[in-house]
C-alpha cells in the first residue's frame, strides 16, 4: 500500500483538485506516479490525439526531404553542450 495516507481515498471518491492542493509536493508527485502506472499499464485503452499524428506525419516528411534529420540521444546531448 502507498504511504500517502489520503491516497485510499482515491479509490472511493473522485478527488477533487481542492483535494490535490492538500497534499504535500511528495504526495502530490507520489499520486501522479501511481496515475500513470495505471494508466501507462493500459495502453489499449488510452488513444493518441489527431493533432499526434500530424505532427508526427509533418516530422517525418522534413526527414524524408532532407530538410530535417533525427539524432541520437547522444547526439542530442552533444548538441546541447555547445
Amino acid at each position: 500500500m502507498s504511504c500517502i495516507p489520503h491516497i485510499s481515498k482515491l479509490y472511493f471518491f473522485m478527488i477533487k483538485k481542492a483535494d490535490i492542493e492538500q497534499l504535500s509536493i511528495s504526495e502530490q508527485l507520489e499520486t501522479m506516479e501511481l496515475l500513470w502506472e495505471s494508466i501507462s499499464s493500459q495502453p489499449d485503452k488510452v488513444s493518441s490525439p489527431d493533432w499526434h499524428a500530424d505532427i508526427l506525419k509533418a516530422r517525418e516528411k522534413k526527414v524524408n526531404s532532407g530538410e530535417e534529420e533525427y539524432l541520437t540521444l547522444k547526439e542530442l546531448k552533444e548538441k546541447l553542450r555547445k
